[in-house]
């Protein structure tokens, strides 16, 4: 058996596996009263955010996805600036 494991950006497609794995780890992931699905959540979230795309990697071993890392973009002004940022979601 080996501990090997892939880390990747995120590629279309992998929002289901992510959503499943979400509501395992989190024991029924998003938590919010949502009139929409998890999974369609998720795609606001992470791909369709108003401010810009999010960043996304995954984890995959043996073809399953074992992790994943989000990183929802924010604005933030300092001073008279406006800079574009990340925090870290789910």
């Amino acid at each position: 058996m080996t501990n090997n494991f892939l880390c990747r950006p995120y590629r279309a497609g992998d929002e289901e596996a992510i959503v499943q794995l979400l509501t395992l780890v989190f024991s029924g992931w998003p938590h919010l009263d949502l009139s929409c699905t998890p999974l369609d959540h998720w795609r606001w979230k992470h791909l369709d955010n108003p401010i810009e795309r999010g960043l996304v990697f995954v984890s995959e071993k043996d073809d399953n996805l074992i992790g994943c890392s989000h990183r929802v973009p924010i604005r933030i002004k300092i001073n008279d600036d406006v800079h574009l940022c990340y925090r870290g979601a789910d």
